[in-house]
C-alpha cells in the first residue's frame, strides 16, 4: 500500500518544482538571465550547474525559487549581462514572467481534471 505521507511529499515537490519551472521557463523566453533553480530554502543539500544556471535543493522544503538578475534593484550588474536583467525588460514581458508560475498550476490542475474525466468515462 502506498504511504501516503510520502505521496503527499512527492506531491508538492512536483508542484513546488513545476510552478516555479513556470517562471523559468518564461524568463529563458522572454531574454532574462535566470542564475539559480531551487527546491527549498537555506544551505544547499545538492547542486549542479548547467550553462548559466545553478540548479539544485536546499535543506529546508518550504517551497522554491528561481533567481533572476536584476529583480532586486539594489544588486550589480556585470556589463554583459546588461539587456537581460528583469529590470530592464518591458512591463508585459515582467508580467508573463511574474504570472508564469500561476499558469503553471493552472496547466496542471486542468490537466490533472482531464485525466480524472477520461477515467471516468472508461
Amino acid at each position: 500500500m502506498v504511504d501516503f505521507g510520502i505521496a503527499a511529499a512527492v506531491a508538492i515537490i512536483f508542484f513546488v518544482t513545476a510552478h516555479e519551472a513556470g517562471h523559468f521557463l518564461a524568463a529563458k523566453a522572454t531574454g532574462m538571465k535566470a542564475t539559480e533553480f531551487f527546491f527549498g530554502f537555506g544551505p544547499r543539500i545538492w547542486s549542479t550547474k548547467r550553462g548559466e544556471t545553478e540548479y539544485g535543493v536546499k535543506v529546508l522544503p518550504l517551497g522554491g525559487y528561481v533567481r533572476i538578475i536584476g529583480m532586486n534593484p539594489l544588486e550589480e550588474i556585470p556589463p554583459e549581462d546588461m539587456g537581460r536583467t528583469y529590470r530592464e525588460k518591458k512591463f508585459w514581458e515582467k508580467s508573463v514572467v511574474v504570472l508564469a508560475g500561476v499558469g503553471m498550476n493552472f496547466l496542471i490542475a486542468f490537466l490533472l481534471f482531464y485525466g480524472i474525466v477520461l477515467l471516468l468515462l472508461d
